[in-house]
Parts: structure tokens; C-alpha cells; sequence
């Protein structure tokens, strides 16, 4: 929450209305970063024999919650992205809260800074992260068995030791929107 301290001069009578009329738009609006669905147009990754593989939001996901069943580690890089943007908010706030209370201040302007600080803040989470490693066939690539049929396929190594970054898509997926409160 913030707080908010505003001097008033009593000879400006259409100060109270201005003020409300642009605490109402504040509080109406928000911004989102990430991977929201419909922004991103659900882009996927190119799958076996050039049909499309799973989507850039689910690899997201998958990644940061971890999927045991597909030998997926969690790979958390939303929570500390939270985090930053979080306290980056909190600062750009304080600095021109007065200014967006009394209208100097365009607040969907301001949320669109916001909003692509925390796109770029996820970004860099992502290229960043280097634990839990990948495993030695990820990078280098070799032979593996279908747990199910026991018949043996071969993976193509990413020649990369950093988890999250392989073709680079994910890692310039994330983006921000406006909504209204609900």
C-alpha cells in the first residue's frame, strides 16, 4: 500500500475533484508482465517433423513449476523477477505519486514504463539462471530410452550449459499489458 501526502490550497476549488477523478483512474487500471495468453498470439516452438511443439507459455511454466513426470526440474525465475520489479515499482511510485494524483502524470504511460520493466526484468531471470543445471545428455546430446517402450531415440544436444536458453524464444517472450480492475 501507499500513502500518499498532498498539500491542499483552499483556492483552487476544482483541486478535490481533480484529485478524485484521477485516483479513480488509477486505482481502475493495472499492469501485468509475463507471458500472458493473447499477447504472445500462443507462439510454439518448431516440433519433430516440422508440426508445431508445445507452446512458449507452456515451456515457461513447465520450467518455472517443474514437471516431474517429464524430467523437468523446477526452475523457478518468476519469483525473484517478482521480487525485483516488485521494489522497482515501489521506487518509481514514491518518485512521482504526486504528480499522478494531480494529473501531471499520464498513469498508462507510467504503467507501460512499469510494464516493459518487468518484461525485461523476466528476461534477464531467465538468461541468468544457471541451477539445477542441465543434465550432460541436454548439452551434449546422445542416446536415451522411451521409458514406456524401452526403445532406444537419440536427442540432439543445445551445446549449452545454461538451463532456460536454448533457441533464445523464451527468453524474448515475456511482455506486459494494461487491464482494468475487475
Amino acid at each position: 500500500m501507499f500513502t500518499v501526502n498532498i498539500k491542499v490550497k483552499d483556492k483552487n476549488p476544482d483541486f478535490y475533484k481533480k484529485i478524485a477523478k484521477h485516483v479513480k483512474q488509477v486505482s481502475r487500471r493495472r499492469v501485468v508482465a509475463g507471458f500472458p495468453k493473447g499477447r504472445l498470439n500462443d507462439p510454439h516452438y518448431e516440433g519433430a517433423n516440422g508440426k508445431p511443439g508445445p507452446s512458449i507459455i507452456d515451456v515457461a511454466i513447465w520450467n518455472n513449476f517443474g514437471v516431474p513426470e517429464m524430467n523437468i526440474p523446477r526452475r523457478d525465475f518468476m519469483t525473484p523477477a517478482s521480487k525485483k520489479w516488485k521494489e522497482k515499482f515501489e521506487e518509481s511510485v514514491k518518485a512521482v505519486q504526486e504528480e499522478i494524483i494531480q494529473g501531471k502524470f499520464e498513469i498508462d504511460t507510467f504503467l507501460g514504463a512499469m510494464g516493459e520493466d518487468g518484461a525485461e526484468i523476466i528476461r534477464e531471470e531467465i538468461t541468468k539462471m544457471q541451477t539445477p543445471p542441465n543434465a550432460p545428455i541436454t548439452i551434449e546430446g546422445g542416446w536415451m530410452r522411451n521409458k514406456k517402450s524401452g526403445k532406444p531415440f537419440k536427442v540432439e544436444g543445445k551445446g549449452s550449459s545454461n538451463p532456460l536458453v536454448d533457441s533464445g524464444d523464451m527468453s524474448k517472450a515475456p511482455t506486459w499489458e494494461l487491464r482494468e480492475r475487475e
